[in-house]
């Protein structure tokens, strides 16, 4: 299930963000600029992951758009459209 793999990656990008901002406030004791480093990391991990998902290759050689292209007429071309508005 995609949603549950997505919903996964998303969890830990978020914890790993809220445990960025815990570790760098006892160290800094600025809110701010603990709450800045927390975000820019978040955000760069959320670029990343994208790249990851959508260039992700299998065995075969193929990733994702590969079979969205192949079964595009059965109900998966919002979801190409999807890949390529995020790009």
């Amino acid at each position: 299930p995609p949603r549950l793999i997505f919903g996964t990656c998303l969890y830990r990008l978020r914890a790993n963000a809220w445990d960025r901002f815990w570790h760098d406030f006892n160290e800094l004791a600025d809110r701010e600029s603990a709450a800045l480093s927390a975000l820019a990391q978040y955000l760069a991990e959320l670029v990343d992951l994208r790249h990851d998902l959508l260039l992700a290759e299998d065995d075969h050689g193929f990733n994702c758009i590969h079979y969205v292209l192949r079964d595009g007429f059965q109900g998966c071309l919002p979801t190409l459209q999807l890949f390529l508005n995020s790009l």
